[in-house]
């Protein structure tokens, strides 16, 4: 099954400000979501942004981490993308 990357505005923020080598890597890892949304249960983080939202269950991207959320059949939403979580 092929799923559909939806970027939220604040994701889409996130990557408008990152450098080139970091988008890289992001881009790499939300192919590796697209592919399958429910890979790799070790690495999952919790990701964290101050003063905002805790988002538990987020897939770990180097020194990254992505919040996102499956909806539907085909879509993955990607809520936020951040570099505090634990």
């Amino acid at each position: 099954m092929a799923f559909r990357v939806i970027l939220s505005d604040r994701a889409r923020h996130r990557l408008s400000q990152l450098t080139r080598p970091i988008l890289d890597t992001i881009l790499d890892c939300l192919n590796e979501i697209q592919d399958d949304p429910y890979r790799d249960p070790d690495l999952r983080v919790t990701l964290v942004i101050p003063l905002y939202r805790i988002y538990p269950d987020a897939y770990l991207c180097g020194n990254w981490a992505i919040a996102y959320r499956v909806r539907g059949q085909d879509e993955i939403l990607v809520e936020e993308i951040g570099n505090h979580f634990y």
